[in-house]
């Protein structure tokens, strides 16, 4: 097959073509979708359409008149490269850039009135190519910005459009500096075959690696949501242990070991038979807001199920774990009864044990439950420390007595 201007062009059309049919097929699928990766989706496939549109009618310039092989070409081409950045923008939350895309498209059909544009070649590339060229090098900033979000596919994405702006680049210059006042219709040399190989291959990566991020970000999603508590925000009792372990893992060896809390709403039951399981929730849902915004430094929350949750301290003793416990309870009394205007305050029991680095995580729970169902029997809204080598139980009172 010999590579000329319409070979290529066409290539690179269907390329673009190809993959807004897929991000067309995600955008309708059933998949969980945020509704950033829903809307990147909904404009890459109106973007790639564009986009490989507008190729097409400019790989075949010779044939239909001016209007179409120039002008809505063009008008195709620089909306759909312009929503394709937006719509990677949009991915990062960043939606700025659509009113902008319409914006240069339209602008480039009214400079089409004006003679000096219109007859100018090199005028028509610089326009049609400079903001994609400023935008991808915006949107390559942008992966990096928000490299802490750990998508693999978007610095394959980022290199992908550093290649697409490099040969565009050349092109720009190929035409502007190079060989100026050159005629599309007589054909490309060698060296702008090249560069448009290099943007078909660019594209062909891009449209992977964009529909791979937009996968990778729904996948990490999905498994974020598997460990976590939908109602607190909190890690589920699945992550909570996973979690646990690791922190277990990292501290080995270290001469203070970790201290372990766990804590449940007295008479929780109550709430809900009293107040209703709206207003249950709303308690357990601020619970949760509590412990967030509470936690100590490295330290680990999890709502280990029903109305019980459980905090893990590393390199803590009991006695500090205790008093930022009982800041949670006198923060929580407070505001749960002000939530949902109940008649007395609603507490919490609690029971922590000190350990060593090396105490597995089953061992600490049961150790950290007996002291829990001490603060029960002990009239509860309480908390009561012991260490996995002492049988002996210390009681620190909470200041809301319980109703």
């Amino acid at each position: 097959m010999q590579l000329d201007i319409f070979t290529l062009y066409v290539a690179i059309a269907l390329v673009n073509l190809a993959s807004a049919a897929f991000f067309a097929l995600f955008f309708a699928s059933s998949a969980p979708k945020s509704s950033e990766i829903r809307l990147t989706a909904a404009l890459m496939a109106l973007a790639q359409t564009l986009f490989g549109t507008g190729l097409a009618l400019i790989s075949v310039r010779t044939a239909p008149p001016f209007f179409y092989s120039v002008e809505i070409a063009n008008f195709f081409f620089i909306l759909g490269s312009a929503l394709r950045v937006s719509a990677i923008a949009a991915f990062f939350g960043e939606r700025r850039f659509i009113t902008l895309s319409v914006a240069y498209a339209i602008g480039w059909l009214l400079f089409l009135q004006f003679p000096f544009f219109a007859e100018d070649v090199s005028l028509r590339v610089v326009y049609a190519n400079s903001l994609t060229v400023v935008l991808d090098c915006y949107l390559i900033w942008m992966c990096f910005r928000h490299r802490n979000e750990p998508l693999v596919s978007s610095w394959v994405l980022a290199a992908a459009f550093l290649v697409e702006v490099i040969a565009l680049c050349i092109f720009i210059l190929n035409f502007w500096t190079f060989q100026p006042g050159i005629s599309i219709e007589r054909g490309y040399g060698a060296f702008v075959i090249l560069v448009l190989v290099t943007a078909l291959l660019s594209n062909v990566i891009l449209s992977i690696s964009a529909l791979a991020m937009i996968l990778e970000r729904t996948q990490n999603q999905i498994k974020r949501l598997a460990m976590q508590d939908m109602l607190t925000g909190l890690p589920n009792r699945r992550a909570f242990f996973a979690g646990f372990d690791r922190i277990i893992e990292q501290n080995r060896g270290k001469k203070i070991g970790y201290a372990l809390a766990i804590f449940d709403i007295d008479h929780f039951k109550q709430v809900n038979d009293t107040y209703g399981h709206a207003c249950g929730d709303q308690v357990l849902e601020l619970l949760g807001q509590i412990c967030r915004e509470n936690a100590p430094p490295g330290s680990l929350f999890g709502r280990l199920g029903g109305e019980e949750f459980a905090m893990l301290v590393p390199e803590a003793r009991a006695e500090a774990a205790a008093t930022r416990i009982q800041d949670i309870q006198e923060k929580f009394a407070s505001a749960s009864q002000k939530a949902i205007n109940a008649q007395g305050s609603i507490t919490l029991s609690c029971g922590i044990i000190d350990c060593k680095t090396e105490t597995p995580a089953h061992t600490a729970m049961e150790l950290a439950d007996q002291c829990l169902y001490a603060a029960k029997r002990a009239g509860r809204n309480q908390i009561i420390m012991s260490s996995e080598n002492e049988t002996a139980f210390s009681r620190r009172s909470g200041q809301h007595a319980c109703k």
